[in-house]
C-alpha cells in the first residue's frame, strides 16, 4: 500500500509540472542569479502554479513551482532561495530513498519516527541556508506561517519541501528565532548525517533480529495436550523405587 501511494505520488508531480506556467522574466533573472551564488550545478526550471505552494520537484529534470501571489522581492527572494537549497543538497533523491525504505520497513516503528526527524532536519537545513544570507529571522518567521496553509506540494511526501506541514511549524520556527543555536549550513549538513546513518542502522537491526524473534517465539509455544510423546523420551523409574499413589505427609 506505501509503495502504490509513492508511486501514485510520483505521478502527481509530473501532473503538478506540466500544468504550471513559466515564470516571468525578472523572477527568472533573480531565481538564476541565486543559483549562481548558491554554486547550484544542477540545471533548475522556475514554474508559477496557481493554487500550489512552494515545492521542489527533482529527480532526473529538478523543478522549483512557486504560487502566483509571491509580488514582493524579499519575499521571493527567500521562498527561492530555500527551494534551491533543496536542489542542491539533493533532497529530491534522498526523500525519494527515504520513502521506499519506511514502504519496504513498514512495521519498525523506529525508521517512522527517523523518517520524520529526517524530514525535519531538512527543512532546518534549508532554512539556515535562508539565514545565511537573510538575517531578519522574524520576518522570515513570519513568512513560514503565511505559507503554512497553503495547499499544494506538502500533501506530497514525493517532494522535499514541505511549507504546509503544521505539526513541523512551530520547531522549524522555534529554531529560527534561537539566536544562540549554531544555524551554519555545515552543521545542518551533518546533523542529517547522522540521522540518516541511524534510520539505516534502525532498519539493519530489524533485518538481523526478525528472524531470531519469530524462531523463538515459534520455540517457546506449549505442546498441545493431544501431542503423543515418543517412548524414547520417557524416563524410565530406578531400581528400588515403586511406582504408586504418593504417600501422605504426616501433619
Amino acid at each position: 500500500v506505501r509503495s502504490a501511494a509513492l508511486a501514485w505520488q510520483l505521478f502527481m508531480l509530473r501532473a503538478l509540472k506540466r500544468k504550471a506556467a513559466k515564470a516571468p522574466d525578472h523572477l527568472q533573472a533573480r531565481f538564476r542569479a541565486m543559483g549562481s551564488e548558491m554554486g547550484l550545478r544542477r540545471n533548475v526550471t522556475l514554474l508559477v502554479g496557481k493554487n500550489e505552494g512552494p515545492c521542489a520537484i527533482g529527480f532526473l529534470r529538478p523543478t522549483v513551482i512557486v504560487p502566483q501571489n509571491i509580488l514582493k522581492a524579499e519575499e521571493a527572494d527567500a521562498i527561492l532561495r530555500h527551494e534551491l537549497a533543496h536542489i542542491d543538497r539533493r533532497d529530491d533523491w534522498a526523500s525519494l530513498f527515504q520513502q521506499l525504505v519506511v514502504a519496504i520497513f513498514f512495521f519498525h516503528p523506529a525508521v517512522w519516527m527517523l523518517s520524520r526527524r529526517l524530514s525535519m532536519e531538512r527543512e532546518i537545513a534549508c532554512d539556515d541556508q535562508v539565514l545565511a544570507a537573510r538575517p531578519n529571522r522574524r520576518n522570515y518567521a513570519l513568512l513560514l506561517t503565511e505559507f503554512a496553509g497553503q495547499p499544494g506540494g506538502s500533501r506530497f511526501t514525493a517532494a522535499p519541501a514541505a511549507w504546509g506541514r503544521k505539526t513541523q511549524l512551530k520547531r522549524r520556527i522555534d529554531m529560527i528565532l534561537n539566536k544562540n543555536r549554531n544555524s551554519s549550513p555545515r552543521s545542518s549538513r551533518r546533523s542529517v548525517g547522522m540521522m540518516g546513518v541511524g534510520a539505516v542502522l534502525a532498519a539493519a537491526l530489524g533485518i538481523m533480529f526478525a528472524p531470531q524473534v519469530a524462531v523463538a517465539q515459534a520455540t517457546t509455544e506449549p505442546a498441545s495436550p493431544d501431542e503423543e510423546i515418543a517412548s524414547e523420551d520417557v524416563v524410565p523409574p530406578r531400581a528400588g523405587v515403586g511406582i504408586g499413589a504418593p504417600v501422605p505427609r504426616a501433619p
